[in-house]
């Protein structure tokens, strides 16, 4: 935040258009963009206070009046730079510690809500209504309420770095508590398959398809990490492979989060996988070119493979349905530190979302627990009886 500074200027006289008149001068600070960024110039300004008239004690209460809001200016004048403007800087900001993916996430939030909401506006003229009100627009338009959830944490970070930098002082961040509404808006349903349905769609696909499927029901991959597998990622004496890359979108890069660099097991699959094996440097999964897969086609495969088996209405999320079923698998065999390394979750949290209900585990349970256990209405009877 810059100094204060304080002006007191002298009144001074001039004969004026319409005679003798009291005027001033002084300078203001003026916002202006270059490169990008804000710059603070100062600018002189005359100011006529009235006629000489009103006499020195008016004038002088002309100027203090002039003066208060001036002098104020410096407390303000960040404040009043236009939001698309600080919205490039956080960019340049901010987005250098994301990835390449997570930059385009936030790039497709903020164009579809954010920019348009509140370019025109200064940044400190912002206020809780407004973005209550952006929300409530969102849950009219069936917005998913995760992606909501989503919206309101990247304004919540935006304000709170422009408090962080000096672009607002003493004001509460406008999202810090905005209602995002009730409604579920057009939240994609999360699906998993059962084993049948599972083995059924993989019967479907294309065999290189069905074994990236196959992979993913028995490693927990995410496809964006099974597609970033080198050959000398694969061990086949250990039958395991490193998970140390993903490609997602485009983008070649480190798993989402250091917890998901980890070994896992293959099992069976590494008879699978040792016919892919090419150079160390080649992608066990890779196009005629020796590219790895990055294009819509291989998604369009995997939906021709769910609607040959009567499952296209789940084409959203295909290949993470078949991440949840092996969690789903794997959770009555391995304890949930295990799952979630398996995962590659940081969080265990989140690893328990990935885990179906099973009524047919449930009832087994159950079931298992009655064998060892008199039955409680046999008690009852021979107590009655005796």
């Amino acid at each position: 935040m810059a100094r204060r500074e304080w002006q007191d200027p002298p009144i001074h006289e001039r004969r004026g258009a319409q005679g003798l008149e009291y005027f001033i001068r002084y300078r203001v600070k003026v916002l202006e963009i270059e490169g990008g960024r804000p710059k603070i110039r100062k600018r002189g300004k005359f100011e006529v206070l009235g006629p000489v008239t009103m006499g020195r004690r008016g004038a002088e209460r002309k100027k203090a009046e002039i003066m208060r809001s001036v002098n104020g200016q410096v407390y303000t004048i960040q404040s009043q730079i236009p939001f698309e403007s600080f919205l490039k800087i956080w960019k340049d900001e901010h987005y250098r510690g994301l990835k390449e993916t997570s930059r385009r996430y936030y790039d497709q939030r903020i164009a579809a809500w954010i920019e348009p909401t509140f370019t025109g506006r200064k940044l400190g003229q912002i206020t809780a209504l407004d973005v209550g009100q952006m929300f409530g627009a969102m849950e009219a338009a069936n917005v998913a309420r995760t992606t909501r959830t989503a919206t309101r944490a990247i304004l919540r970070k935006m304000f709170s770095c422009a408090k962080r930098w000096g672009y607002l002082k003493d004001v509460d961040n406008p999202a810090a508590c905005a209602e995002i509404g009730r409604s579920a808006g057009a939240a994609r349903v999360q699906w998993t398959p059962s084993m049948e349905e599972a083995q059924a769609i993989i019967a479907a696909a294309d065999p290189e398809v069905g074994l990236m499927l196959e992979s993913i029901v028995w490693t927990g991959m995410r496809v964006s990490e099974l597609l970033g597998v080198r050959c000398n990622s694969v061990d086949l004496d250990h039958a395991t492979v490193k998970v140390v890359v993903r490609n997602c979108r485009y983008d070649t890069d480190t798993p989402k989060s250091a917890a998901g660099i980890r070994e896992l097991p293959l099992g069976h699959l590494v008879t699978r996988f040792a016919g892919l094996i090419g150079t160390s440097e080649d992608y066990v999964f890779r196009d005629n070119a020796g590219q790895p897969y990055t294009d819509q086609r291989l998604h369009r495969r995997l939906h021709a493979a769910l609607d040959a088996a009567g499952h296209g209405g789940h084409v959203g999320n295909a290949w993470h349905a078949f991440r949840r079923l092996h969690l789903t698998l794997m959770s009555t065999r391995m304890s949930l530190f295990d799952l979630r390394a398996q995962a590659g979750h940081a969080q265990l949290s989140t690893t328990q979302k990935y885990v179906a209900p099973s009524l047919v585990n449930r009832t087994a349970a159950v079931t298992a627990a009655q064998d060892n256990v008199v039955p409680i209405t046999s008690a009852i009877e021979r107590k009655a009886a005796g």
